[in-house]
């Protein structure tokens, strides 16, 4: 079953990787992604429309990114830990960082307003989801 999950979940990230290639912008702004359909078996349904970005510059050549978004838990029962992580690139296609958040207790049908952070040495360009961990 365990092994099963895992593959499961493998396929559900590359789904997820493959329609979630989304830009970066200076200023707030929405991507133009469209939503990730509903896998019968998934447990968290992200509407990549939602995705937006935040990138300000602190000092020198370090940045900090917050992307917000929303997931719902579509699993049929409530999970005890949800997190996404995004892998950040630069404008060459390097990759320089990640953003990640998480929650607890997110009972079925209930949707998930995420704001993943993250620091960079460098300026992000784009980002996509690397990962979901749901149980």
């Amino acid at each position: 079953m365990k092994k099963h999950l895992k593959i499961l979940f493998l396929l559900l990230v590359l789904t997820l990787c493959t329609f979630t290639g989304c830009s970066l912008f200076s200023d707030t702004t929405s991507s133009s992604s469209t939503s990730v359909p509903t896998a019968p078996k998934e447990k968290i349904s992200l509407d990549t429309t939602s995705f937006q970005s935040d990138v300000t510059h602190i000092f020198d050549n370090t940045y900090s990114i917050t992307i917000t978004g929303t997931g719902k838990n579509v699993s049929g029962k409530q999970l005890s830990y949800v997190s996404i992580t995004f892998t950040l690139f630069d404008s060459d296609g390097n990759q320089i960082g990640i953003a990640i958040d998480n929650t607890a207790n997110l009972t079925n049908g209930t949707t998930w307003k995420f704001s993943a952070y993250g620091t960079t040495t460098g300026a992000p360009a784009t980002f996509r989801v690397s990962d979901i961990t749901a149980f």
